[in-house]
């Protein structure tokens, strides 16, 4: 089986595995654009993917990832020149030509260090935990700093272990006429 184009797209190392299969996608899709049809006869390509959730996501109305959305551009572009995309998922890892040679192309370059970053659209799930661990981080060093809250600290010696617990230890308020009472449980 002959190959007319091999490529290795390199992204940034705190993008997804999702982004990566999407930009395959979405590259793959470029490249069936370059495709010259001289007689503008109708012409199909198969798409053939190993990433369930990246043809799902294309499917998916609700999906406006950037790639996704890009994908969805290019695919409109290429049915308005003559062209039917189909996608195809292939189970990975059971010796498929192509799928293996893609897997080992992405590990390629994802090893070479030298390698251009084709693609550094960070995903925002990743941005909200970074932002995340470095609020906790600067709340750990506050909460050691302070001379304070020495029973607190014999339970939770670190705040990432308060966290874990998941509990309200605000106490339950309601109104009852003019004042408030703490729920214990009882009626009011």
């Amino acid at each position: 089986m002959e190959l007319a184009v091999q490529q290795k797209l390199k992204l940034d190392n705190r993008c997804s595995n999702n982004q990566a299969e999407q930009l395959t996608i979405l590259n793959t899709l470029e490249i069936i654009e370059s495709i010259e049809n001289m007689d503008s006869t109708s012409c199909t390509a198969t798409v053939f993917s190993d990433s369930r959730i990246s043809i799902d996501s294309l499917k998916n109305a609700n999906n406006h990832s950037y790639l996704i959305e890009e994908s969805r551009k290019k695919i409109s572009t290429l049915e308005r020149a003559n062209w039917t995309i189909e996608f195809s998922w292939v189970k990975a890892h059971v010796c498929t030509y192509g799928n293996e040679l893609a897997d080992r192309l992405a590990k390629a370059v994802a090893r070479n260090s030298d390698s251009e970053i084709a693609f550094n659209r960070i995903p925002s799930s990743t941005l909200y935990r970074e932002i995340e661990e470095e609020a906790i981080g600067k709340w750990q060093k506050e909460f050691e700093k302070c001379t304070k809250a020495a029973i607190t600290k014999q339970f939770f010696p670190n705040v990432t272990d308060r966290l874990k617990l998941r509990k309200d230890l605000k106490p339950k308020l309601h109104r009852t006429g003019d004042r408030t009472q703490e729920n214990q449980g009882l009626p009011s």
